[in-house]
């Protein structure tokens, strides 16, 4: 028996939504477009994947920090990893939950980076912040608890795509596409 709530059972839905997301979106890969574009696209892909499955009441979202009233307990906020600081908001570049309605709420976490350079110190930085923040949400040991995080890496430098998956606080698996195909 397949459990619904299993990290492949999500992996395997978030990868029918990527391949569509490739197949449905080579002209703004070959245009090189913003991270946002990207990011939305990918959004697209994945709500049209999940209304024929078994998430179907999920809703997929860009930027998303459940602020649907001025309720700070409604609002997702992270602890810094490293320091005791302020609790800081979480803005994830796309999510997949239930905006508090279902249960479990978390299921994707995806942070995104496109790349059109060789990487410097300043973007390491930023792509080691967001697997952490990855790490952290998939942690079943805080509220968040989301069942897959998903790091997604438009590397133009490379002609790859590169993707983290991360489940349980760990990153479990590698993947990388080709794009020499799109571009």
């Amino acid at each position: 028996m397949i459990e619904k709530y299993d990290y492949y059972t999500v992996k395997g839905v978030f990868e029918r939504a990527e391949e569509k997301f490739r197949e449905d979106n080579s002209d703004i890969l070959n245009g090189k477009l913003s991270e946002r574009t990207l990011c939305g696209a990918l959004m697209i892909s994945l709500h049209d994947v999940l209304r024929k499955t078994v998430y179907s009441e999920y809703y997929v979202d860009v930027e998303f920090n459940r602020c649907l009233s001025n309720n700070d307990n409604n609002i997702k906020c992270l602890k810094k990893i490293v320091t005791k600081a302020e609790p800081k908001r979480i803005f994830c570049d796309l999510i997949v939950h239930g905006r508090g309605k279902l249960h479990p709420d978390n299921l994707i976490a995806l942070e995104m980076k496109k790349i059109q350079r060789n990487k410097t110190d300043a973007v390491k930085g930023l792509i080691k912040h967001d697997t952490e923040r990855l790490e952290y949400l998939t942690s079943p040991n805080n509220k968040f608890g989301y069942v897959l995080g998903v790091y997604y890496e438009v590397n133009y430098w490379d002609k790859m795509i590169y993707i983290e998956y991360y489940h349980n606080e760990k990153n479990i698996e590698r993947d990388s596409r080709n794009l020499s195909n799109v571009l």
